[in-house]
């Protein structure tokens, strides 16, 4: 296994869950032989239902992109407050296929709100965003793993939010934002003076959420392969 994809100390992971959502937890301590430990993951505040044996498909992040292994929990424990489990690499990592990490450009409005991470995606909808927006940015490109945005507020790695993105829907043009959980992995000075350029990963994604990206990331692909031939044709 090469080292730059092994799982190691500090990182965070996603977990799949069977209802096609995904948690995310870090990776606390390794004793070698594939044994990690990790905190047990939470969804609004509430611990994830795990149970020993239970095997699970884990999910990291690399600049070159997303990987995913496979892991079965073997044991828990409880240090102080916090709770733990203990798992196992059953597999070699292996990388998410290409569509997954495949970047489109792409220019639309994207509201940054705060995340509360005790309140689930459902509920954080139906609250209003005016007191939880803290910037009005404009995406750059995006995939089904992330997004990329320029702005002029600057963000820290780690920085959890929940992002309102305009995207018009070719089944439905007058549809609400599309909202998604995001997490700042890069930022970076951008083009312009006093701009950065801020990399964000999806997290939390439901299958349909899932679906509705690809569909988007899709139809953008296909609009850019007719701009390129009527500019052949020219």
């Amino acid at each position: 296994m090469r080292e730059d994809y092994e799982i190691v100390t500090g990182d965070k992971v996603d977990i799949a869950e069977d209802d096609n959502r995904t948690c995310r937890t870090m990776i606390e301590d390794t004793i070698g032989n594939g044994l990690y430990l990790a905190g047990v993951p939470t969804r609004s505040g509430v611990p994830v239902r795990l149970q020993e044996d239970d095997t699970i498909s884990v999910m990291f992040y690399r600049e070159s992109g997303r990987y995913a292994a496979d892991m079965k929990v073997v044991g828990f424990e409880k240090r102080g407050e916090v709770n733990y489990l203990w798992l196992l690499q059953t597999s070699e990592p292996h990388r998410v296929q290409r569509r997954d990490a495949y970047r489109v450009p792409s220019r639309i409005k994207v509201l940054v709100c705060d995340y509360i991470e005790q309140m689930d995606m459902q509920l954080q909808e139906s609250v209003d965003m005016t007191a939880l927006t803290r910037d009005t940015a404009e995406s750059v490109d995006i995939s089904l793993a992330g997004i990329a945005i320029t702005t002029k507020q600057e963000y820290k790695p780690g920085e959890k939010y929940m992002l309102k993105l305009h995207i018009d829907d070719s089944k439905n043009k007058k549809a609400p934002p599309f909202t998604v959980f995001a997490e700042v992995v890069r930022t970076a000075a951008g083009n312009n003076k006093g701009t950065y350029r801020v990399g964000m990963q999806f997290f939390g994604l439901t299958k349909s959420m899932d679906e509705f990206l690809a569909r988007y990331i899709m139809a953008r692909q296909q609009n850019m392969l007719m701009q390129k031939k009527l500019v052949e044709q020219k």
